[in-house]
């Protein structure tokens, strides 16, 4: 019964204790933590407490914070000297092979100052990958950071997309995937890149390596 009660608990402060997230733009190289068992202490009011957990949330933190910072200096160094048809042709078809590689699915979409230059969907796949496109573009948009960038922001601040931003839900997604178009010395964000269909840390590590790969 303690065990399930630590359990509980440090599935609270560590949310990713139970797998892996990609969050450096390569799939093959995971962040992860393990499940571990922390000791307890008594309470004054009789209850049982994670010893240290003051600790290991500052912990956390500091790795949100490490997650934040590469995902800025990703958007730093995949910044384009220019963006045309051509361009979005070219990052849109690396997509589509790049997930038949990986025996997957896609759904991905380029836009550039309002214009949608490409847009595709595998065969089978659900209108709510659509959806879901626009909702991520619609996050990288309002931001100027990627999508995940702002999953990551929100879970360090503890607040949710509408209560931090005050954003509609159904229209703004928290979740990685949308990635933002620059070029160089040009201040703002001119586009996005968004895909859909693998777990959303790797809709973002997909887009990056692809990038990389390319530019």
């Amino acid at each position: 019964m303690e065990l399930d009660y630590v359990s509980n608990i440090m599935d609270k402060i560590f949310e990713r204790t139970k797998g892996y997230e990609c969050f450096n733009g390569r799939v093959d190289k995971m962040y992860v933590r393990r499940r571990t068992f922390y000791p307890l202490e008594p309470c004054g009011d009789g209850s049982l407490a994670v010893k240290g957990e003051i600790e290991y949330k500052e912990m956390l933190m500091e790795d949100l914070k490490a997650i934040i910072k590469e995902l800025e200096e990703q958007e730093k160094e995949l910044q384009f000297d220019h963006f045309d048809s051509q361009d979005a042709l070219k990052i849109g078809m690396a997509l589509i092979e790049e997930a038949k590689n990986r025996n997957n699915k896609i759904c991905l979409d380029v836009q550039i100052a309002g214009r949608r230059l490409f847009h595709y969907s595998s065969d089978g796949n659900a209108v709510s990958n659509d959806v879901m496109i626009e909702r991520k573009k619609n996050t990288a948009m309002y931001t100027g950071h990627s999508s995940l960038w702002a999953h990551y922001m929100l879970k360090s601040m503890g607040m949710s997309i509408d209560e931090k931003w005050h954003l509609d839900p159904s229209q703004y997604a928290e979740v990685g995937g949308a990635f933002p178009v620059r070029l160089r010395n040009c201040p703002t964000v001119i586009g996005t890149i968004t895909v859909s269909g693998f777990a959303h840390t790797i809709d973002h590590g997909i887009i990056v390596d692809v990038l990389r790969n390319i530019m």
